[in-house]
């Protein structure tokens, strides 16, 4: 048995299991509000083995992570602040923390994912947004009957193109998602 703590300031937020040790991802950073998103790779005795961080960004989170044999996918979020949100992402790397594509998603206001599962054909991302002003998915609202944030989830193809997206309107956010003989559910 062991302990490891994180000699960075930051948060880890998820973990997932790899056949040669954990993949864990959150954020490190001075500052809270201009944080970036981690991914750090440990053995299975805790010794770090890859770190990448997320730089593209002013600010990044990564909330979420899901690992397979061969690849990693994680979500989060990226936005000027950690209180100015711009867009969710998500992001595949092979088990070697390598980068094989990145995607982003959102509207006119703050977007965030949240968690991340595999489906047989792909992946679903879930999470929250504040664009209700009609030009995310099908939120289109009278502002003064506003009373977002919505909850909302995408289905990306391998390759990390979106197939298809849905709000979830009845709550303001969505954390988790599952997949139970062949359903989805959150």
């Amino acid at each position: 048995m062991w302990k490891k703590f994180n000699n960075q300031e930051g948060y880890y937020y998820d973990l997932a299991g790899l056949s040669d040790g954990y993949v864990v991802v959150g954020n490190v950073g001075p500052y809270l509000s201009e944080a970036k998103g981690i991914i750090s790779k440990y053995s299975k005795e805790g010794e770090v083995i890859r770190s990448v961080t997320i730089d593209n960004y002013a600010y990044s989170s990564i909330n979420a992570v899901y690992a397979s044999s061969s690849h990693i996918i994680a979500v989060g979020a990226k936005g000027q602040r950690a209180d100015q949100l711009a867009d969710a992402f998500i992001i595949c790397l092979d088990t070697n923390l390598n980068v094989a594509w990145i995607r982003e998603f959102g509207g006119s206001e703050g977007e965030e994912y949240l968690d991340v599962i595999s489906v047989a054909d792909g992946y679903i991302a879930v999470g929250t947004t504040s664009s209700h002003n009609g030009d995310m998915i099908n939120f289109v609202y009278d502002e003064s009957d506003y009373m977002g944030p919505y909850g909302f989830m995408v289905k990306y193809d391998l390759s990390g193109n979106v197939v298809w997206r849905n709000n979830i309107s009845n709550l303001s956010e969505v954390k988790q998602v599952v997949e139970y003989n062949g359903s989805i559910y959150y």
